[in-house]
């Protein structure tokens, strides 16, 4: 058989099943009350399960621009905590440079104190060596005084 000879044989067996073919309308299920209830309950259940979804994925994005935003204001702090440690240990290089400068200071002041002191001492040694005491001068040598008498 050949496609031409074909063809024409199923549209004339398509044609006689024509007649025999019934068109029926599907009718929906007879329920109750409780089976309508509960089929509404599932419909919504699906539509509030939806928008819930939809809903948290709207609030982790939120969270998220927002975990961003506090994430960048954290860097800017830390970088201006940062410059201010730094200005902080310069500020602290100069009060220790400074307070270098003082005990350095300080030292050469005792120094010199001490070097003033020890001259003192000298002169004060070379003014007792000069000095001879004199008899008839109180304190100044000859006879000690007298004992006190015991009876």
């Amino acid at each position: 058989m050949t496609i031409g000879t074909a063809v024409p044989a199923l549209l004339a067996q398509g044609a006689t099943a024509v007649r025999d073919t019934l068109l029926v309308r599907p009718l929906p299920p007879v329920r109750s009350a409780f089976e309508q209830l509960v089929y509404i309950a599932s419909g919504l259940t699906s539509i509030l399960t939806l928008l819930l979804v939809v809903a948290l994925v709207i609030a982790l994005l939120a969270v998220r621009r927002a975990v961003q935003r506090a994430h960048d204001t954290f860097e800017r702090r830390l970088q201006e905590f940062g410059r201010r440690l730094d200005d902080f240990n310069a500020l602290l290089g100069r009060v220790h440079n400074q307070a270098d400068r003082v005990v350095d200071l300080t030292g050469s002041a005792i120094s010199g104190v001490e070097w003033g002191a020890d001259k003192i001492k000298d002169l004060r040694t070379r003014r007792r060596r000069r000095r001879k005491p004199r008899g008839d001068q109180p304190g100044g040598g000859g006879s000690p005084p007298p004992a006190p008498e015991s009876d």
